[in-house]
């Protein structure tokens, strides 16, 4: 008669093989309980499946397709002619399989170490069931993924491809268009002037539109690293503010500088297109006025972009920093852009470990303050 003990030890062994119903299985269990035989059927909506040993079905009647009852089972002349016990297969007492032991009468010890080793499997071949589903699934994961990545990888390159070859021209345009604003080629009347304004404000714009792609398209795709260099912060809002000064002058906007200017250490080029980002969307939204501060908190510098123009809603407040996102106001949306203006702000922000914050109330304007680490 087989022990507690012995019992004990074969449960553990159970979980080694990774095809729990094979010949080395049923050997262990005969370990503990002598059988003849063991056969394993599955129980689908009209028949049972004979899964091991060998594969065959038997047709079951309505009533045991949904329930295998242990009475009509055993009635069952088609199952085995021999001495038999059966125990169920069964997760959350739904039964769906059965496992049918051959040999002489079992005790009743015996009988209760078959149901708990069949307890046991039950869980055990589910288990390897959802595994397999998992891995397969994994797998299609992982194959959607790869293919996603080499779709985003394409997309990239083709709108870097397509920016490089828009920003080509739009720089020579810009450029010839300012050799005849600085009548260089001589001088220009009134009509011709305001003609040369248009085309660099409008090329201004155009260029800034195709740089927010690529820049988006790079952020998306990880490939922007920065590049830190110190520079005074005078330096940089210069240079901004003289690349939009026909926009200044064409919306005739006033400017106030409250410059306290120190040394910063950061990617002069991704400080450069937040603020060229901000600024422009002042113009485009400012009445007449548009006031650049900067200041020192501790070891960061504070740069604030002030306008006295629309406003925005404290609800829209967060909304603005998303990708694509465009306020649904008519005064906000007649201004042509691509909604990536402030998130390709805020990452760039982001990646020099700082942040873009907005104060604003409707029809009293906005306050957009940079704060970025001085190292």
């Amino acid at each position: 008669m087989p022990t507690n003990k012995t019992f004990l030890e074969l449960v553990p062994k159970l979980f080694e093989e990774d095809k729990i119903l094979s010949e080395v299985t049923f050997d262990k269990i005969k370990s503990v309980v002598k059988f003849e035989n063991a056969r394993v059927f599955m129980l689908s909506p009209e028949s049972l499946e004979e899964i091991y040993p060998a594969k065959k079905e038997l047709k079951i009647s309505n009533t045991l397709s949904k329930a295998l009852f242990k009475e009509e089972l055993e009635q069952s002349k088609e199952l085995s002619k021999s001495p038999h016990f059966i125990t169920y297969l069964k997760v959350k007492n739904v039964v769906y399989g059965i496992i049918l032991f051959e040999g002489d009468t079992f005790s009743e010890e015996e009988k209760q170490i078959l149901k708990a080793i069949t307890n046991i499997l039950s869980y055990k071949i589910k288990d390897n069931e959802l595994s397999e589903v998992f891995k397969s699934q994994v797998k299609i994961l992982s194959k959607a993924v790869e293919e996603t990545k080499s779709a985003e990888q394409i997309k990239t390159e083709f709108i870097a491809n397509v920016s490089h070859e828009l920003r080509t021209p739009l720089n020579a345009i810009l450029g010839y268009a300012d050799l005849l604003q600085n009548k260089k080629l001589g001088e220009l009347n009134k009509k011709q002037t305001e003609f040369i304004n248009n085309i660099q404000t409008s090329s201004l714009h155009l260029l800034g539109m195709i740089n927010e792609i690529l820049d988006i398209s790079k952020i998306e795709a990880n490939s922007i690293q920065l590049v830190k260099q110190p520079f005074e912060i005078s330096m940089v809002i210069d240079e901004v503010l003289n690349t939009l000064f026909p926009l200044f002058e064409q919306k005739n906007i006033k400017l106030t500088k409250e410059i306290t200017d120190f040394e910063i250490k950061a990617d002069y080029q991704k400080t450069k297109q937040i603020l060229f980002n901000l600024i422009s969307n002042a113009l485009k939204f400012t009445k007449d006025e548009i006031k650049i501060q900067t200041n020192l908190d501790k070891n960061n510098a504070i740069i604030s972009i002030i306008d006295n123009g629309i406003g925005i809603e404290k609800k829209n407040q967060k909304k603005i920093f998303k990708k694509f996102t465009q306020i649904n106001d008519y005064s906000i949306k007649k201004e042509s852009s691509t909604g990536l203006g402030l998130t390709i702000s805020q990452e760039f922000a982001k990646m020099h470990n700082g942040k873009i914050t907005v104060e604003s109330e409707p029809n009293k304007g906005s306050n957009f303050t940079v704060k970025i680490p001085l190292n």
